[in-house]
């Protein structure tokens, strides 16, 4: 005979009170879960955290460098054209038209994009559904009273022999 924590025996407890401990066990499992996998994964998060940093780091000395080496063009085209102004407005207007250029296919492919998530909504309305149905079935269910069952065929089979 096993004994609860108040030395209460099993077979004297109520449904209600092993109701709640299997609950209260099941809480705490469920806690138990989420602070082991907080102490797997927080190392690999901040490891990602870590990289994800150094990404960002490397995509500004990248932009940077490469308005350096704008400048640089600009006083190359500049030098040849013997006016360093010059150069500089020709690699600037070079530059405008390329992010015109950009904005233009941007918005373009912005226009044909489909927000709606057909597939998305249809699968929430499903589910919905699927829910109300299991809802409605368990409070017929819970509602209408259990009728037993005879086998006629079976009485009668044995009557006869």
């Amino acid at each position: 005979m096993s004994t609860t924590p108040n030395d209460a025996p099993t077979e004297e407890r109520g449904i209600g009170d092993l109701v709640k401990d299997i609950t209260s066990d099941a809480q705490l499992l469920v806690q138990h879960e989420i602070e082991l996998a907080k102490a797997e994964l927080i190392p690999s998060v901040k490891k990602a955290g870590t990289g994800a940093g150094l990404f960002g780091g490397a995509g500004v000395i990248a932009l940077y460098a490469l308005g350096l080496i704008f400048l640089g063009c600009g006083f190359l085209i500049g030098d040849a054209l013997g006016r360093t102004w010059l150069g500089m407005l020709i690699m600037a207007g070079g530059l405008l038209v390329v992010a015109l250029i950009c904005v233009l296919i941007g918005n373009a492919l912005r226009k044909k994009a489909d927000f709606s998530a057909t597939a998305t909504k249809a699968n929430a309305t499903a589910s919905v559904n699927a829910v109300k149905g299991a809802v409605e079935r368990a409070s017929t269910a819970a509602k209408t009273p259990a009728i037993e069952r005879h086998d006629s065929d079976t009485d009668a089979s044995v009557t006869r022999r």
